[in-house]
């Protein structure tokens, strides 16, 4: 091995072995060193200790290295996400659950417009090149309606990962592919839905989860209301209960998800009866049903009526819904 300088414009010195072709008596040299390739070149005279050459590349190019996932990041919405994961249910009485506390959070509100979805994960890594590779999150069935790369870089890769609103949780199995072919290691995680930041198994989650899945709008805020019911001994305010309607209680919503059905009775009184779905109600993230009642009094000498039965919830016997959204 002898080193030289070469008369090819490199300024550093590299190796070169001098071979002998003993059938052509013809001697070549090998060159190694920063252009991750063997280059054969046939020697055509040494001038002290500058060589002239010529030749071309004939080794395999150097692998590139493996992708490295380390960490998921990503938005934060003020509310319940945080760093791209759900925080957990806000309050936790004695016996109660948080199974999806820490999970990433895929929202679905923009289902059908992931450019306006300001919800995103941030994978941190290295080795992801600077070209667009491919994402495998390793999930069947997959449950995410669409995946959209937002940026790609050699250490962050920026993506939007949406599920249907019925979409609860999924573990995931990440694999990051640079462009070059190369392929991480396995990276866990779990995944939960969100809704405009309401989180998988919470009330105002369900709520919106299943007016969504019918085409309908959700409320504004977790506990937006557009209407008033009375209490109690109020006086009529002509709400009368339908299906789809959030009925809201102090720090929870249930939805009707029966068609109500009326009964007047001979009194002149008024009754409907429907079924009421909430989630989380016990505090355990799990859903519950139960039958309600809506009740009006016969008029009086005014021509109005007044409540004398409210929408219960599982919640509290004592709670009654005070506002809906339909």
């Amino acid at each position: 091995m002898t080193a030289l300088r070469l008369a090819v414009g490199l300024t550093q010195p590299h190796s070169i072995s001098i071979l002998n072709n003993l059938a052509s008596n013809t001697r070549y040299a090998v060159l190694q060193g920063d252009f991750k390739k063997a280059i054969s070149v046939k020697i055509l005279r040494f001038v002290g200790t500058v060589v002239l050459l010529f030749g071309a590349a004939t080794g395999n190019a150097a692998t590139p290295p493996t992708p490295v996932v380390t960490s998921i990041t990503g938005y934060s919405d003020g509310f319940t996400v945080r760093n791209g994961r759900f925080t957990g249910q806000i309050a936790l009485p004695p016996g109660a659950t948080n199974r999806y506390k820490n999970f990433l959070a895929s929202d679905s509100y923009h289902m059908g417009n992931p450019a306006a979805n300001p919800y995103y994960w941030d994978i941190q890594g290295s080795n992801f090149g600077a070209a667009k590779g491919a994402l495998d999150f390793g999930t069947s069935p997959n449950p995410f309606t669409s995946i959209t790369i937002v940026s790609w870089s050699a250490t962050a890769i920026r993506v939007k990962v949406v599920a249907s609103p019925a979409f609860l949780s999924c573990a995931i199995a990440l694999k990051v592919k640079n462009s070059t072919g190369q392929t991480s290691s396995v990276f866990h995680d779990n995944v939960a839905g969100t809704i405009s930041g309401r989180g998988a198994g919470q009330c105002t989650w369900y709520a919106a989860s299943v007016r969504l899945q019918k085409g309908l709008s959700i409320p504004p805020t977790p506990w937006g209301t557009n209407g008033s019911i009375p209490p109690v001994g109020g006086t009529d305010n002509g709400y009368r209960p339908k299906l789809w309607d959030c009925v809201i209680y102090a720090g929870h919503i249930a939805i009707i998800t029966t068609t109500p059905v009326q009964t007047n009775n001979a009194d002149g009184s008024i009754k409907w009866a429907f079924t009421v779905s909430e989630y989380n109600a016990q505090w355990t993230e799990s859903l519950s049903t139960s039958t309600r009642y809506f009740s009006l009094s016969k008029p009086n000498s005014k021509n109005q009526r007044t409540v004398t039965m409210g929408i219960g919830t599982n919640l509290n016997a004592s709670y009654n819904a005070y506002g809906y959204f339909r």
